[in-house]
C-alpha cells in the first residue's frame, strides 16, 4: 500500500477526532475506550498512541478543537447606537451559545470539569476573549463618568441576565430546544431591562 500521503494523514486525523469527539460527548471520558474509538475510526489502537500519546491527550486535543470552534465570533462596530448594538451583541451571544459545537463544548466542560480542571480555565479564557472583552469595549464607549471596573461589572451582570437560563440547562440533552425561548422580543426586553437598570449608574451617549 505504501506510506500514506500528507492529505491522507490529515483526513484520517480529522475523521478520528470527529469520531472521538462524538464518543466523548455522548459517553463521557471514562466510558470511552481507545479500543472503541480506534474500531469506529477504522485505525489501529497503536496509531492513536503514536499520534496522541494516550486517551487523556486525545481528549485534550478533542477539547481544543471544540474550544477553537466555540471561540469564533464575528467582530462588530463599536460606534453603533447603544440599544441597537446591545441587542445585536445579545443576539450574537445567544446564537453562538446554541451552535452545536458550543453546546457540545459546554456539556463536555460540565461533565468532565472535575476530572480535567483545565477545561474550566479554557472555557473562561474563551469567554473572556470572544465575549467579555468585546462587550466591555462597546459598553465602555457608551458610558460617561463610569469607571472601567464598574463597566466590567455591568457587562458581567448583563451576560448573567442573558444566559442565566442557558447556564442552568446546559447539561440537559435537549438544551437545543431552549433556543426558541430566546425570541427577538425577549432578547430586546432583556436588553431594555439592563439599560434601564444601568442608567442609574451612567449617562448614556
Amino acid at each position: 500500500m505504501g506510506r500514506p500521503t500528507k492529505i491522507e494523514i490529515e483526513d484520517r486525523t480529522e475523521r478520528l477526532v470527529a469520531i472521538a469527539s462524538s464518543m466523548f460527548i455522548e459517553n463521557g471520558y471514562r466510558a470511552t475506550s481507545l479500543e472503541a474509538v480506534a474500531g469506529a475510526a477504522g485505525v489501529a489502537k497503536k496509531t492513536i498512541y503514536s499520534q496522541f500519546g494516550d486517551k487523556a491527550a486525545l481528549f485534550r486535543y478533542v477539547f481544543k478543537v471544540l474550544a477553537d470552534r466555540h471561540a469564533k465570533l464575528s467582530p462588530l462596530d463599536l460606534d453603533e447606537p447603544f440599544r441597537d448594538g446591545l441587542i445585536r451583541r445579545a443576539t450574537l451571544i445567544v446564537e453562538s451559545a446554541f451552535e452545536p459545537n458550543s453546546i457540545a463544548f459546554n456539556q463536555l466542560v460540565v461533565r468532565e470539569g472535575m476530572n480535567f480542571p483545565e477545561l474550566r480555565g479554557s472555557k473562561a479564557e474563551i469567554a473572556e476573549a470572544s465575549m467579555m472583552q468585546p462587550l466591555t469595549a462597546f459598553v465602555g464607549r457608551q458610558m460617561e463618568g463610569v469607571s472601567e471596573l464598574d463597566v466590567r461589572l455591568l457587562c458581567e451582570l448583563f451576560v448573567g441576565l442573558l444566559l442565566g437560563r442557558y447556564s442552568e440547562l446546559v447539561a440537559h440533552p435537549s438544551i437545543a430546544n431552549e433556543r426558541a425561548w430566546y425570541s427577538p422580543e425577549r432578547i430586546e426586553r432583556i436588553c431594555d431591562f439592563f439599560i434601564a437598570g444601568a442608567a442609574t449608574s451612567a449617562t448614556w451617549k
